[in-house]
């Protein structure tokens, strides 16, 4: 269910790195960088700092719930 206050907002300021997030998945491969991948969108403004800490952060949080199976 949508958030009300992120829809009075203008939405979710993170949907569009849930895009990304699903593009990124798609291309996973043989020969497939994902870390190379995730610079080259930083390097090109694509991806801010503050929205791959942020994402690095959820990981982290996720690989604590998870006991490091992720």
């Amino acid at each position: 269910m949508p958030n009300p206050l992120f829809n009075a907002l203008g939405g979710d300021p993170m949907s569009g790195l849930m895009q990304q997030v699903e593009q990124f998945k798609s291309r996973f491969g043989a020969g497939f960088n994902p870390q190379q991948y995730v610079m080259n969108m930083v390097n090109n403004g694509q991806l801010t700092q503050q929205q791959l800490n942020y994402a690095q952060q959820k990981v982290q949080q996720v690989q604590r719930q998870m006991g490091g199976r992720f």
